[in-house]
C-alpha cells in the first residue's frame, strides 16, 4: 500500500510541476517542448531547487513511473520504502518522511491490530495437497457421498464433545417411549394423555391443599353441624377429599345418558313427558306387580291422596263460597270506593283555588265528554250537510217565533219613503266606508300640517307591470301612469304581464287543460330524445312479454284465513270496549278522542 500511494503522489506532484512551467511559459508565448532551449531572460519558477529544470530527466522519471511492472508485485509489498533509482534524492527524503509521518499518525489514531491468516498458497481449501497421485485421485473421486457425510458428523461430534467438556451444565433428555403407539390412535392416545394431565393437577393440588391445612395450627370444631346431618351424611367425608368419587359418578350419568340418547336415535316418535307425571309414575311403580295387582280400589284412592305432596306451596287458595256471597262481597266494594269518592269529592269543595279555565279548554273538555265515544259515520252525521240543513230550519223556526210575538207594523208614508230611497245593506255599508276614507284623510292633513317631513314611498316592481282585463290596453303614450278602480297600472314602453286565463271562464279547468298540454309536450321530447340515442346503438335486445294465467289459482286455507282474522279483530274491538268499561269508569278526566275500529 505505501509503494502504490508513493507512486501516485510523485504523479501528481509531477504533473503539477508541469503545469507551472507551461503556465510560465505561457506567459512569455514560448511552447515548452523536450529540448532544452537557452533563453536570455530568466523564468519565474516559484519553487527554489528547479530555476533550471532538465526536461529529459522529468520525461525519463514520468515514463518509468506510468509503466505497471509485473514481475516486481511481491517486491514492493515487502518494502514499502524502495523507490526508483531515477528519482532525485531530494524527492526521495521527502518521500520517506512523508510515509514515516503517515504511518506515525496512523498507530497513534487506529490503536487496533487485527491478526490476519495468510492464504495457505500450497494447499487446498480441505487442507490436502494439490498434487496427488493418480490412485488416490480416483480413490477420492469414488468414495460415497455418504462416507464424507459421516466423517464430517464425526468431526463434528468430536469437536462438540470437547467444548461440552468445559460446560458444567448437564440437561436432562427424557428417553424415547418404548411403547409402540401402532395400535392406538391419535385420538385416543391424546384424550388419554390429557385426562392423565388432569388426574395428575387434581392430586397435585389435593396435596398442596392438605399441606397447607396442616400448616395451620388452627382447626375448627364441626360438632354442631355433624348433628343437623341425617343419614350417610354424618359418617361421609367433605366434599374436597371425595371430588374423584363425585366426578366418576357424574361421568357414569353422563354416559348412561349418552347412550339413552344412541338408542333413540332411530325412534321418530319422542313424546315430552311433565316432570310431575313423571314422578307418579315412579310413584305407582314401587313394590311387586302382583301386590299393585291385587290392591282395592279404597287402598288406591288413598294412595293418591297421600301421594300428592307435589303442589305447589306458593298457589293461592281458590274462592269457594257461593255466586250470591260473591256478588254481595263485590257490591260492598263498589259502595265503599264511592263513599271514598264522594269524601274526596267534599274536601275538594272546601278548597279556595280555583284555576281559571278559557274558552278553548273549556270547549275542548265539553267536546271530550260529548263525543269522545263517538264513531265516523256518527261524526258525518253531526257535520254532514243534513245536519247543516236541520240547524238551519231551526234557526228559521226560532227567529220566526220570536218576531210572531211583536205585532206592531209600523205605517210609511211617501215622503219618507222618498227620503229614505232605495237604501241596501250594501249601499249603507259603502256608505259607511267613504265616511271612514273622508275622517281618515282629514286626520292625514291635520298630521301633515303639524309634521313638514313627507317622505317619497317607491312603490314595488314585482307588480308594477301587470295588466289585467279591466286595464286599458294603452295610455297616452308618454308612460304615465293610469288609476283605473283604485290601482294604479305603469307603462314603461314595455311589453305588459297579462294573464293567459280568461278571468270570467273555467280558471281550474283551464288550468288543468294547460297543464294536460304541458305534459304531452314534454313526453313527446322525451320520445324524440330516446330515439336519437337508441338511433347509435346496433344492439336491439327482444323484449318477452309476460305470460298471463288464464285459470284461477285456489290457495288452500285461504277463506279460513280471512274468517280467523275477522274474528281476531272483533275480539280485540270487544276487549278495548271491555277496558274502557270497567278500568276508566271512575277516571274524572276524559279519555283522548279515538275513532272506533272497523272490523
Amino acid at each position: 500500500m505505501h509503494s502504490e500511494l508513493s507512486s501516485t503522489a510523485v504523479r501528481e506532484k509531477l504533473s503539477s510541476t508541469r503545469q507551472l512551467l507551461e503556465q510560465a511559459l505561457n506567459k512569455k508565448n514560448k511552447p515548452l517542448e523536450n529540448t532544452v532551449i537557452p533563453s536570455d531572460e530568466p523564468t519565474e519558477i516559484p519553487h527554489n531547487q528547479l530555476k533550471k529544470p532538465d526536461f529529459e530527466q522529468l520525461n525519463h522519471i514520468y515514463e518509468n513511473y506510468m509503466k505497471v511492472p509485473t514481475k516486481q508485485e511481491d517486491q514492493c509489498k515487502g518494502s514499502s520504502t524502495q523507490r526508483s533509482s531515477s528519482a532525485p534524492p531530494i524527492h526521495q527524503r521527502t518521500k520517506e518522511k512523508l510515509i514515516k509521518e503517515n504511518e506515525e499518525k496512523f498507530k497513534q489514531e487506529c490503536t487496533f491490530r487485527p491478526t490476519i491468516n495468510k492464504t495457505p498458497h500450497g494447499k487446498n481449501k480441505d487442507n490436502t495437497e494439490r498434487k496427488l497421485d493418480r490412485e488416490e485421485w480416483f480413490k477420492r473421486l469414488t468414495r460415497s457421498r455418504n462416507e464424507i457425510v459421516e466423517h464430517r458428523e464425526k468431526q463434528k461430534w468430536t469437536k462438540e464433545e470437547d467444548n461440552s467438556k468445559n460446560c458444567s451444565f448437564r440437561p436432562n433428555i427424557n428417553s424415547y417411549r418404548s411403547l409402540s403407539t401402532s395400535q392406538i390412535t391419535v385420538d385416543e392416545r391424546l384424550y388419554n394423555h390429557n385426562e392423565s394431565i388432569k388426574i395428575k393437577r387434581e392430586q397435585e393440588k389435593r396435596e398442596k391443599d392438605e399441606i397447607e391445612a396442616s400448616a395451620y395450627p388452627f382447626s375448627p370444631q364441626i360438632t354442631q353441624s355433624v348433628a343437623v346431618l341425617i343419614g350417610t351424611k354424618k359418617t361421609q367425608a367433605p366434599l374436597y377429599q371425595r371430588i374423584y368419587e363425585v366426578q366418576q359418578k357424574k361421568n357414569a350419568l353422563r354416559q348412561l345418558e349418552k347412550e339413552k340418547s344412541e338408542k333413540r336415535e332411530g325412534v321418530t316418535f319422542q313424546p315430552s313427558i311433565n316432570q310431575n307425571s313423571r314422578r307418579i309414575a315412579e310413584s305407582k311403580k314401587q313394590g311387586n306387580i302382583m301386590d299393585r295387582l291385587s290392591r282395592t280400589s279404597s287402598q288406591i284412592k288413598d294412595l293418591s291422596e297421600t301421594c300428592q305432596t307435589f303442589i305447589s306451596a306458593s298457589s293461592k287458595p281458590g274462592n269457594t263460597k257461593e255466586f250470591i256471597n260473591r256478588q254481595q262481597e263485590h257490591q260492598t266494594k263498589c259502595q265503599k270506593k264511592k263513599e271514598e269518592l264522594a269524601k274526596t269529592l267534599i274536601q275538594d269543595l272546601n278548597l279556595t283555588f280555583k284555576p281559571s279555565i278559557n274558552k278553548n279548554s273549556n270547549l275542548i273538555a265539553k267536546f271530550k265528554r260529548n263525543y269522545s265515544q263517538e264513531t265516523i259515520t256518527d261524526k258525518i252525521k253531526r257535520i254532514g250537510p243534513e245536519a247543516q240543513a236541520i240547524k238551519l230550519q231551526l234557526k228559521e223556526q226560532i227567529s220566526n217565533e220570536h218576531y210572531e210575538k211583536f205585532t206592531f207594523e209600523p205605517e210609511i208614508n211617501n215622503i219618507s219613503r222618498q227620503m229614505a230611497g232605495t237604501a241596501n245593506l250594501s249601499t249603507y255599508h259603502e256608505e259607511l266606508k267613504i265616511k271612514k276614507k273622508i275622517k281618515a284623510e282629514a286626520s292625514v292633513a291635520e298630521i301633515q300640517k303639524i309634521c313638514s317631513f313627507s317622505p317619497k314611498i317607491n312603490p314595488s316592481k314585482r307588480y308594477s307591470m301587470m295588466v289585467s282585463d279591466k286595464t286599458p290596453q294603452a295610455n297616452n303614450g308618454k308612460g304615465v301612469p293610469i288609476c283605473v278602480a283604485g290601482m294604479q297600472y305603469k307603462d314603461y314602453n314595455a311589453q305588459p304581464i297579462i294573464s293567459r286565463y280568461k278571468q270570467s271562464g273555467d280558471i281550474l279547468g283551464d288550468i288543468e287543460k294547460a297543464r294536460k298540454e304541458k305534459e304531452q309536450v314534454l313526453n313527446a321530447k322525451k320520445q324524440e330524445k330516446e330515439i336519437q340515442i337508441s338511433s347509435n346503438c346496433t344492439f336491439r335486445p327482444q323484449g318477452l312479454a309476460r305470460m298471463k294465467s288464464e285459470c284461477h289459482v285456489e290457495v288452500k286455507g285461504m277463506d279460513r284465513f280471512y274468517e280467523l282474522k275477522n274474528i281476531a279483530n272483533r275480539q280485540k274491538v270487544e276487549q278495548d270496549e271491555r277496558e274502557k268499561k270497567f278500568l276508566y269508569r271512575d277516571l274524572t278526566r276524559d279519555l283522548v278522542y279515538a275513532p272506533k275500529e272497523l272490523c
